[in-house]
């Protein structure tokens, strides 16, 4: 089972929280406060271990360039759906995100569609549904934010990440010899 950005750091503030409870109860107030001064650090240690591992991989890599650029950016969007539900839940950042992601998906799979039917990708049907499906889940969280935007941001979270690391990885790892082969670079 994957982990996401979230359960990964659910993880991490509870080890934390039982480190800074174990050391007060050890050594006194005294070190527990100490220790709990040290937060800011944490929080950038802490985003630094998660943007590295829920980031970009070379394992993702499709070989075309300008495809990887974009899986590169996609999943940075999914970063920044993440910072701006950290930061109190700003519903104008989430939502100026998910507009940028929403644009940009579109113009990617644009660009991948166009290389597939180009080359005459025969898994090319099966591909575009799939694309659909999340231009269609994009449209309905853009719908349901209004609403709901702290429910909605998290579920956008934990779908925008599976979603699309299942996709690189696997649908869009299928592609990949075929394009290569066909001269993509």
């Amino acid at each position: 089972m994957k982990t996401s950005i979230e359960t990964t750091e659910w993880a991490i503030w509870g080890g934390f929280v039982a480190f800074v409870m174990l050391l007060s109860w050890q050594f006194g107030l005294a070190v527990g406060l100490a220790v709990s001064l040290t937060i800011p650090f944490v929080i950038m240690l802490k985003n630094d271990y998660l943007r590295r591992k829920h980031g970009w991989k070379s394992e993702y890599s499709v070989g075309v360039a300008i495809l990887d650029d974009d899986h590169k950016k996609l999943l940075d969007m999914v970063w920044r759906v993440y910072q701006s539900m950290q930061k109190s839940y700003g519903k104008e950042d989430a939502e100026q995100v998910l507009g940028e992601l929403q644009a940009y998906t579109i113009e990617h799979f644009g660009r991948e569609e166009g290389l597939m039917r180009k080359h005459g990708y025969p898994e090319l049907e099966r591909h575009l549904a799939e694309h659909e499906a999340m231009k269609a889940k994009v449209v309905e969280f853009k719908s349901h934010f209004a609403t709901n935007s702290l429910e909605v941001s998290h579920q956008m979270l934990r779908f925008l990440e599976n979603w699309l690391i299942t996709h690189i990885t696997k649908t869009d790892q299928a592609y990949s010899a075929f394009l290569t082969e066909k001269g993509e670079r």
